[in-house]
Parts: C-alpha cells; structure tokens; sequence
C-alpha cells in the first residue's frame, strides 16, 4: 500500500491529496490481486519495498484567503522526478506491470476530471518509451478500435505526450500518417483528435494533409474543425 500511494504520489502529481489517496486505492487493490506471498501461483510485488519513495512526496496548502478548488494537493520536488518513480516502478518490478497499466487504462478512460486522465495518460507515455510495442498493441490499438470518444481522447493525449518526448516521437507519427488515412473511422478520429494537439507543431504539414483527408467524412462531425481550430490557436496560421 505504501508503494501504491508512491506511485499515485508521481503519476497525480500537482493534485488534489484526496485524488492521490483514491488512485493508491485502487491501485492497492489490483497490485494485491497479484501479490499473495507464499500461494501457489503467486509472487511478492516489491521484494525490495522502497520505503525512500514516500519521503519525496510534499503536501502544500494553497495560502490563507486563497482557497481554490482543490484545498490540499500533493506536490513531487519536480516532475522529472515524478517521471523516474514512473520508471522505476515499470522497469524494476515486472510483476507489478499489469496492474499499474491497468490502472492508469482505468484512470484514462473513467475519471470524470480531465486533469487525472491526463496525467495518467502521461505516465503510460513514459512506459511507453520503454516498451512502445506494448503500448501500442494493448492500449492504443484498444482505444482506436472503441466507439467511445472518452479513449479516443485519451489516446490523443498519449500519442501527444510520446510525441513530444521525443524517444519514439517518430515511430508514433508514422502511426499517425498511416491512422489518418486508414479506413477505419475511429483510427482517423484519433489522428485528427491528436493533431489538433502540440503534435501539430512538430510536423505542420502532415497535421494539416490529415486532417484534410477526413475533412468531408461527416462521421467525425466537427472533429476536422476543432483540429484546424486548435491548430490555428498553436499559431499555425499560415499553414
């Protein structure tokens, strides 16, 4: 449980302390479905427990007068730091890889806050960065080929996040020249969703020939148009 409230600590980093604890609850939960020492079948997650984990983690309260709508949130001394507990976790601990993707999936596509799905679509960036085939396979392929617009947002925010990172920025704009032109509907939803992001300032052109490929399909509704919108505000004018 303690490692659970590290790892919720890093991944919701900058959030509201109550967000924390339910995200380590449930990630406490699941971690626990795996970990039963000594049962046939069974493995001990955090052989290792890294008790130091929690001693990074900060609480601050916004100043007397001030209020705000989240009170109390918890604060990493910086995300990099936020993102190697991330790492960490994912590379040193095999056993606790399913559970973590599973929550961070569930976090993605069934919290109501914005700010949560975007952290956690952050953090399976950053696992993504290790093990990009995974991701691509067991997430990204799931949400592209969903009807719900919940995980085609969700995927676009991760395919921005992986994109702007850098390490498999180019692997994941092949993917997204060949979703915008795919067949499938919902995998052009996701590229148009995820052009209308930063993504678009890292490679104009093809954002724009994208989006202009589903422009008249009126599945995507105004999709095409709040792409070409967000684009414009990125400063993209003259494209």
């Amino acid at each position: 449980l303690r490692q659970s409230y590290a790892i919720s600590a890093a991944v919701l980093d900058g959030l509201a302390v109550s967000e924390v604890i339910e995200g380590a609850g449930r990630l406490g939960a699941l971690l626990a479905e795996v970990e039963h020492p000594g049962a046939p079948g069974h493995r001990e997650i955090f052989a290792q427990p890294l008790a130091r984990w929690l001693r990074h983690v900060q609480m601050t309260a916004p100043p007397a007068g001030q209020g705000g709508r989240d009170g109390t949130v918890v604060k990493m001394p910086s995300r990099e730091l936020s993102r190697i507990v991330v790492e960490v976790a994912w590379r040193s601990y095999d056993a606790a890889r399913l559970p973590v993707l599973e929550w961070l999936k569930s976090l993605c596509q069934e919290h109501p806050d914005d700010r949560v799905r975007i952290r956690a679509a952050q953090a399976l960036a950053v696992i993504g960065q290790h093990d990009y085939g995974l991701i691509k396979d067991r997430v990204l392929e799931v949400w592209s080929a969903s009807n719900r617009a919940i995980q085609h947002q969700a995927a676009a925010w991760l395919l921005e996040a992986m994109v702007l990172d850098g390490t498999m920025a180019e692997k994941v704009k092949v993917l997204l020249r060949r979703w915008s032109r795919s067949g499938d509907v919902f995998k052009r939803a996701v590229a148009v969703r995820t052009y209308g992001t930063a993504v678009a300032q890292t490679e104009p052109l093809d954002a724009v020939r994208g989006v202009r490929f589903s422009a008249a399909d009126q599945r995507l509704s105004t999709l095409p148009e709040l792409a070409l919108r967000e684009m414009y505000i990125l400063g993209l004018t003259r494209e």
